[in-house]
């Protein structure tokens, strides 16, 4: 038995317990139900249940601080090394579930129309704060009776601490001082800066730190095999697979509600435009069918082509595709986490990315700036590429081996990325900042091969493109001039929107581009304070939004919002003196800083590689004056890496100092097997053929519309028009042409939507989509003369299909003035007249 004095602090510790308890109870007595809830005396039945419930607890815990011997029995039992972990677990659930209840029912008594949850909060609080101090006064009870392992712990990791204080403080200098700038910026002139894009929910972080937590306490000390983590990696990717594809699409912003003539999911916006360009390489006229010589994030409009083909043009199917492939993202994050800081934290980050992708969908019908796996956008590819190229970079910082591979394998990965975003090549300057720092005499020359290497795998996968765009322009473009260098110039000169400045005549596109970007530079050096000053606005709001990654709210509409929000409550992330707010930012700061030092104690220099990636990122999106939303997706994933590693971090740090040793992965330092080089040159082949794709892609299949004599196209429409059931003979349309100077136009017609009068899309003001009072048919067309087509129909049309050959007759060959529409499909041809032509 125990000794008396060991004991001692214990039953002290019983006392307490036993008053806490006694006073609770003294509280629930003095608070009376109202007249209409009262059961029996002056109590409902559930007061009546917690006074029976604190009155046998406060009788239970008085027995035990009485009796010596029945608290040297349950000493015995707290001192055990295996029941460390459950009394730790317990306090933490008791303290942790208290206040978590007490601020879900207050979040949601901010809706009027819920004020029960005000009286509920009311009726629970002594009963939450009492079990709150129960959970506490737990922990510091563990912490006492195992003080002098305590002590070692923090003389142990002393050095970390330090350096945890200096991050912190650092972070909050930069964050004072781009706040002050934004704010400075904000008064002089109007700038829109968007919040954050849909983030992860609170139960979606608890369960993937309880998985994690799991994963650390069952963990085995052996090194984990290759296979092992293989057969990991496959069951992440088919679960996340499985998953994704099992969930519905939820029409939205960027795939819009079915609507006529054909009720089916279609793309929109950027969406729409990138499939577009997908459709044409599907005809045969290569990207520039789709109405773009540089079509934006090429690599993205080859997969959609390739996906479209197999998917026979329908959407569900042609998601599924996409699923397969970017439920690679949430397998690249555990093997990135596990490279940084064990298999705990690869999972976590897994199980966070299948999760976060299917709160995306869900919210997606009352939401504009999200990107998901279910949407033809280029955010999520980036990210995959990205978080692959992290992991390969780490590897190959840590290793220092000779293998030729990995490098290799990091650059064509970088050069694929930079391919569907240009500023993904902005992640070359950390890692050669990091490489140089932690550069050591006896490895330069395997360091230098290395970089060398990482730069040919870039240049392989870049060289097609620009070789293609060469001999288009005579220069170097690597993507639409129109996307990027425009924009660049006209935000810098302060044109408003998406204002376009026009070629000048006989300008090629790299001669545009240079020019755009010597305007861009004259305005900065005319006004450095005002630009720099709105870059640095944006590039806060950039950081700051990573951070809300992890949730930011203080209402909920209804219970069931905890698991389906059915608000853009992201959007509340600019609330000014919110004392939530201030608590949040500070709460994950902390876990952003601990993951930092956790990384700079694992890995030095290579640690800090993705927040570097994320820092050059967000510049360059700054640089154009663009925040938030959908921006910051390729990667706000760096910030949940971090704020995870850092709550496992701290984890770890409780669990030693009650003298629970935890596994911890150290990072794969030997020589990759055989089979990963294999692996390695397999990947990076594949790489290289999709990089060699983009070219080839424009001339493999055949087009569909080859050129032809205005005969033979004449002679092709009135076979068609002769099998459609038209009032127009062919002589007759022939004879209209001839008078009205109507040219004949063919190609694919795709995405078509029929809209009355008064219809349209609320959030958007592109011509024809938006709403307006004249009915009309709005299709794309491809091929030869590729734009929007919008025509003045007064009915539905029953029969349109997606992706059919239309015949158009436009005068002088202008889109804006078609007469006549006959669309054509094997079994059926149906022939629309739009004369006289109304404005649209």
């Amino acid at each position: 038995m125990p000794a008396r004095k060991k004991i001692a602090p214990f039953r002290a510790l019983f006392i307490l317990w036993s008053a806490q308890s006694i006073l609770t109870l003294g509280v629930l007595l003095a608070s009376p139900s109202d007249v209409e809830r009262r059961f029996f005396a002056f109590y409902s039945l559930p007061r009546w249940g917690e006074i029976l419930f604190f009155a046998f607890l406060s009788a239970l815990l008085v027995a035990f601080s009485l009796s010596e011997e029945k608290s040297a029995r349950l000493f015995e039992i707290w001192t055990r090394h295996r029941w460390k972990v459950f009394w730790l677990s317990a306090g933490f659930l008791l303290f942790a579930g208290s206040q978590a209840t007490f601020v879900l029912l207050h979040a949601l008594a901010q809706n009027p129309d819920s004020v029960r949850f005000s009286n509920y909060a009311h009726h629970l609080r002594p009963i939450l704060y009492s079990f709150s101090l129960f959970g506490i006064e737990v922990i510091l009870g563990l912490f006492y009776f195992n003080r002098e392992q305590l002590i070692r712990v923090l003389q142990k990791h002393r050095a970390e601490f330090q350096t945890l204080f200096l991050i912190l403080t650092l972070l909050g200098i930069v964050a004072f001082a781009l706040s002050a700038i934004q704010k400075q910026i904000l008064k002089s002139q109007s700038i829109y800066l968007a919040g954050p894009p849909a983030p992860l929910l609170e139960w979606q972080i608890l369960l993937a730190w309880l998985i994690a937590l799991g994963a650390l306490i069952l963990a085995r000390r052996k090194g984990n095999a290759e296979r092992s983590d293989l057969l990991i990696a496959f069951g992440i990717w088919l679960i996340a697979s499985l998953l994704w594809i099992s969930q519905p699409v939820h029409p939205g912003f960027s795939a819009t509600a079915p609507i006529a003539p054909n009720y089916e999911i279609y793309p929109f916006s950027d969406a729409q435009l990138y499939a577009q360009n997908a459709q044409a390489l599907l005809i045969g006229k290569g990207m520039a069918g789709g109405g773009e010589e540089f079509p934006a994030r090429p690599l993205y409009v080859l997969f959609l082509a390739a996906a479209h083909a197999l998917g026979k043009q329908d959407y569900t199917r042609v998601i599924a595709l996409q699923s397969l492939l970017l439920a690679l993202f949430p397998v690249a994050l555990y093997f990135l986490g596990k490279e940084i800081s064990g298999r705990p934290l690869g999972i976590a980050l897994a199980a966070l990315a299948i999760l976060r992708d299917i709160t995306a969908n869900q919210v997606a019908p009352f939401t504009v700036g999200i990107t998901y796996s279910k949407l033809f956008l280029s955010e999520l590819p980036v990210a995959l590429l990205l978080a692959f190229f992290t992991f390969l970079s780490i590897r190959w910082l840590q290793t220092k081996s000779d293998s030729w591979w990995i490098p290799l394998l990091a650059g064509e990965t970088l050069g694929l990325s930079t391919l569907i975003r240009t500023q993904s090549i902005g992640a070359l300057l950390p890692l050669g900042v990091i490489l140089l720092l932690s550069l050591k005499r006896q490895n330069r020359k395997i360091c230098f091969r290395g970089f060398a290497l990482l730069i040919l795998g870039i240049s392989l996968t870049l060289a097609p493109w620009l070789w293609r765009n060469w001999q288009r322009t005579g220069g170097i473009v690597i993507d639409n001039p129109l996307s990027q260098m425009n924009v660049l110039a006209a935000r810098y000169t302060g044109l408003p929107g998406a204002s376009v400045i026009p070629h000048l005549p006989g300008e090629n596109d790299s001669a545009y581009s240079k020019r755009m970007l010597q305007i861009a530079l004259d305005s900065l050096r005319q006004h450095p304070r005002q630009i720099l000053g709105t870059v640095a606005a944006h590039f806060y709001q950039n950081e700051q939004d990573n951070l809300l990654v992890f949730p930011l709210r203080n209402a909920l509409p209804s219970w069931q919002d905890i698991f389906i929000p059915s608000t853009e409550f992201w959007k509340n992330w600019n609330v000014p003196n919110a004392p939530a707010k201030t608590f949040l930012l500070l709460a994950y700061s902390l876990f952003f800083s601990a993951g930092l030092t956790a990384a700079w104690k694992k890995l030095r220099w290579a640690g800090l590689l993705p927040l570097g990636i994320n820092i050059t990122y967000n510049a360059w999106t700054a640089l154009f004056f663009a925040s938030g939303s959908r921006f910051v997706f390729p990667v706000d994933w760096v910030f949940v890496l971090y704020e995870m590693l850092g709550a496992l971090a701290i984890t770890r740090f409780f669990l030693a100092a009650i003298g629970i040793s935890t596994s911890q992965n150290a990072p794969s330092l030997q020589k990759p097997s055989r089979k990963m080089q294999m692996l390695y040159g397999s990947l990076a082949l594949l790489l290289f053929a999709s990089g060699a794709a983009l070219p080839m892609s424009e001339h493999i299949l055949p087009d569909r519309y080859p050129p032809q004599t205005d005969a033979q196209r004449w002679e092709t429409f009135s076979e068609k028009l002769r099998a459609a059931s038209s009032p127009y003979t062919p002589q007759e349309i022939f004879d209209i042409a001839q008078k009205q100077h109507l040219q004949l136009l063919v190609g694919r017609a795709v995405y078509p939507r029929y809209f009355k009068a008064g219809e349209g899309f609320p959030l958007t003001a592109k011509p024809g989509y938006a709403i307006s009072p004249e009915p009309r048919l709005v299709f794309f067309l491809l091929g030869d003369h590729p734009g929007r087509v919008i025509l003045p129909l007064t009915e539905t049309p029953t029969f349109f299909p997606h992706a059919s050959d239309v015949f158009l007759l436009a005068q002088d060959g202008n889109l804006n003035q078609v007469w006549f529409t006959l669309v054509s499909s094997p079994k059926k041809n149906v022939l629309y007249e739009t004369f006289p032509k109304r404005s649209p």
